[in-house]
């Protein structure tokens, strides 16, 4: 995510923030230079995901989350 700022992209981060916290966005806009877009939410929510794809004119999805196996925990 970082890096794509940094490179002048524009993104948006989807995330249901289940394993992670909203207070690490300050972080990811300061090392990236650039404000990312947030949408708090599920990617199995597929009227949020309708909804989003409709209001930004995207051209590339990447998926970097996946929940934990229970091993993991």
């Amino acid at each position: 995510c970082v890096q794509l700022l940094q490179n002048g992209h524009d993104v948006i981060i989807l995330d249901n923030l289940c394993n992670s916290k909203r207070s690490v966005l300050p972080v990811i806009e300061r090392l990236g230079g650039k404000h990312p877009t947030f949408v708090e939410g599920d990617i199995r929510n597929e009227a949020l995901m309708t909804e989003i794809l409709h209001d930004h004119a995207i051209d590339t999805v990447i998926h970097f989350a996946g929940l934990k196996a229970r091993s993991e925990e």
